[in-house]
């Protein structure tokens, strides 16, 4: 159940980031594809590492957004949809949950706030609008690509660029008593 879970978490985090109606700097409309694989890790404190991981299919549309969740074996766990409407998570078996926007939608999903709206802007190698009032720890390589830096509890490192954004992410937030790790591989 927690796979289920974390694999439900990364794919609302990276869509939640997505749906951001605050922008930094103009986006263009072009599509914006991002694939690969992905890793979620759990830790409580005093017990074992919960995992999981499978790939990632994101396509940003402009006005949709549509994320899919592979299994390791090459099954669909689940996809998720967003328009300004609304954001729908499909499960494999039919079943769906909708909500207004994709936080809300994590929350309804596995009963947690995540702060995820900056994400849509550190798949692209960039910080966020109000970034600087929260984010320390800044780093660039020689080519002024974002490398690293902490913001809202998240530390960040982005490496490996290509024309569209960092090809590998980590992602990582000790909360109370639990160390959440994210890392995305695109390919």
């Amino acid at each position: 159940m927690i796979r289920w879970v974390l694999a439900i978490a990364l794919g609302l985090m990276l869509l939640a980031g997505c749906a951001v109606t605050e922008i930094p700097a103009p986006v263009s409309t072009a599509d914006f594809a991002r694939s690969g694989r992905f890793a979620v890790q759990s830790q409580r404190f005093n017990q074992n590492p919960e995992n999981s991981q499978g790939g990632f299919a994101w396509q940003d549309r402009g006005n949709t957004l549509l994320l899919d969740l592979i299994s390791p074996m090459g099954g669909t766990l689940a996809r998720v949809s967003v328009n300004s409407r609304e954001a729908v998570l499909t499960r494999s078996n039919g079943e769906t949950i909708s909500a207004t926007s994709p936080d809300e939608l994590i929350q309804i999903a596995i009963g947690q706030n995540m702060p995820v709206s900056d994400l849509r802007d550190w798949l692209r190698g960039r910080l966020s609008k109000h970034a600087a009032s929260t984010v320390r720890d800044l780093s660039r390589d020689e080519l002024g690509h974002l490398t690293g830096f902490t913001q809202d509890g998240w530390q960040v490192n982005l490496s490996k660029y290509d024309g569209l954004g960092p090809r590998a992410i980590a992602l990582r937030r000790d909360l109370a008593g639990q160390q959440l790790s994210i890392r995305l591989i695109v390919d």
